[in-house]
Parts: structure tokens; C-alpha cells; sequence
């Protein structure tokens, strides 16, 4: 019996032996990263807005290696669309890897100043393969596009003597910060409800949200098209706009009246009948600032 548990524990010896050669030979060597391991989240981000005053966008990294400083630079593109083709947007520019002591979590700053308001551009910015975790996401991409930032200036006054006739109405004046270039909020919504200017079947019940106007030298302005709320004999489909009088090949005359005032002098146009009505010496829409 002695002898038959001798061999036994033996037996057991010589396994665990060979279990711990196996293990050994199995292991081989421990990862060690030799590098920051960097990767950004996604390869397909959602679309981004920045600030017309600021357009910088922090786009964000993580870093596997808290020990490990990035030894490149990410490699970018941001390009825009121009006769269907996709055209390099010449300009940008993107910051070196930002990380705090110790941090996983950092950025790359990403500025679009050439961008143009309104205008939507594509970036792609790429991590090169000397900082990149093994199996990481490498290359991302995104629409970006620039935006003013509005900010209320307080209550001003609108009068629009084509649609409302001599009636003045308090409303609120916007402008786009870092910008010579200003909103009238909602001009016409009071002026509707109280039909002041008579007009009727002609009356809409609704009109543009806001009038936009901006500098352009030596004392005039220009702005964007805007529905005033009249529909031409009533037709739904036949909506009067006012539009700059230089969209319509003629002398622009809207501009500032006094450090406070603005007079425009819109064509008034009807997109659906091609054609509209020249009175921009005789009915102005008269802004006031606070």
C-alpha cells in the first residue's frame, strides 16, 4: 500500500512537471507597449458646428500608454465641394497631440477660418502608425461647418412701409459676435395677427423668423431674402419676398440712415411669377437699434 502511494505521488509530481513545462513554453513574451497607443472612437463621427468668431473644434484622442508622450503628428484633410468635386480647403490647420500629465483622454485642435459660414466641409484626420494602439481606429472623419454666434442686444424697432404701413413695432435685435452683421427677430409676427398694413386675402399667416443684414462698405448693407407675409392676389404658391436690389441687377441704395438706423430698400420679388415690383424709393423697412 506504501508502495502504491509512493508511485502515486510520484505520478503527480511528474505531471505538475510537465503542466509547468507546458505553461512555460505557452507564455512566451509579455505585451509591453512602446508607444502612446492612441486611437480616436469612432471612424465616423457626428456632424460638428463651430463658432464663425472661434471655429476651433477639439477633436478628441485616447491615449493606452498614460506613460508614453505621441511621437508624430496627425495627418489631416478638410475639403469642401465645388462643381461636385471635392476640393482641398487650403488653410486649416490642426494642433500637435494635447494630453495632461497622466491623462487617457485628450485632443487635437482642428481650426476652419477659411471655411465659409454656412458652407459644410469634410475632415479626416489620420494617427500616425508610430503612435497607434494595436488595433486602434486610425483614421476618423466628420462633416464640420461654420455658424455665427448670436447674441441678443436688446429691443430695437421695425417698420416695413410696404406691408405695414406706418405702424412701428418693438422687437428684438440680434447680432453675430466679432461681426458687423445683425438679426431683426420675428418683424412681422405682430403685424399679422393686427393686419395693419389692410392687406387682406393678401395676408399670410405666417412670415420669415428673422431679417439678416450686414456691413458691406461706405455705408451700405446688404441681407438675405425675406418673406414678408403677403401672398400675391392671394395665391398660396405666389409668396412676395424682399429681396436685395443687386439680386435683381440693380444700384443697391439700403444702408445706414444714422449710427442707429437702417433703411432697406428691398426689390420685391415673387419667386413663382418671375418677376416683381421696384419701389425701392418709395417703401423702406426702417430698423432701429437699441
Amino acid at each position: 500500500m506504501k508502495y502504491i502511494n509512493k508511485l502515486t505521488l510520484a505520478l503527480v509530481v511528474l505531471c505538475m512537471g510537465c503542466l509547468t513545462a507546458c505553461n512555460q513554453d505557452q507564455e512566451g513574451a509579455i505585451y509591453q507597449p512602446n508607444n502612446a497607443e492612441l486611437s480616436f472612437n469612432s471612424s465616423a463621427l457626428e456632424d460638428v458646428a463651430v463658432p464663425a468668431g472661434n471655429p476651433v473644434y477639439n477633436l478628441e484622442v485616447f491615449r493606452g500608454n498614460v506613460n508614453a508622450t505621441p511621437q508624430g503628428k496627425p495627418s489631416f484633410s478638410v475639403t469642401v465641394k465645388q462643381n461636385g468635386q471635392n476640393v482641398e480647403l487650403e488653410g486649416c490647420t490642426i494642433s500637435d497631440y494635447q494630453f495632461e500629465e497622466g491623462a487617457s483622454r485628450g485632443y487635437v485642435a482642428i481650426n476652419v477660418s477659411p471655411l465659409a459660414v454656412g458652407v459644410n466641409a469634410n475632415v479626416t484626420v489620420k494617427i500616425d502608425d508610430a503612435d497607434l494602439s494595436a488595433g486602434g481606429v486610425q483614421a476618423t472623419s466628420f462633416a464640420i461647418c461654420k455658424e455665427y454666434d448670436w447674441v441678443s442686444l436688446g429691443m430695437g424697432t421695425f417698420t416695413d412701409y410696404f406691408t405695414i404701413g406706418d405702424v412701428t413695432y418693438n422687437v428684438e435685435i440680434q447680432k453675430a459676435e466679432g461681426f458687423d452683421r445683425w438679426r431683426v427677430i420675428d418683424p412681422y409676427a405682430e403685424s399679422i395677427k393686427n393686419d395693419d398694413g389692410d392687406n387682406g386675402d393678401w395676408l399670410d399667416t405666417a412670415a420669415c423668423p428673422y431679417i439678416e443684414f450686414w456691413n458691406i462698405g461706405d455705408g451700405l448693407v446688404s441681407f438675405n431674402p425675406y418673406y414678408i407675409g403677403l401672398l400675391y392676389q392671394g395665391d398660396p404658391s405666389a409668396k412676395i419676398y424682399a429681396y436685395p436690389a443687386t439680386a435683381l441687377g440693380l444700384t443697391n441704395i439700403s444702408g445706414w440712415a444714422d449710427e442707429k438706423t437702417v433703411l432697406l430698400a428691398p426689390y420685391y420679388y415673387v419667386p413663382a411669377l418671375g418677376g416683381g415690383f421696384n419701389y425701392a424709393t418709395q417703401y423702406t423697412a426702417r430698423i432701429t437699434l437699441p
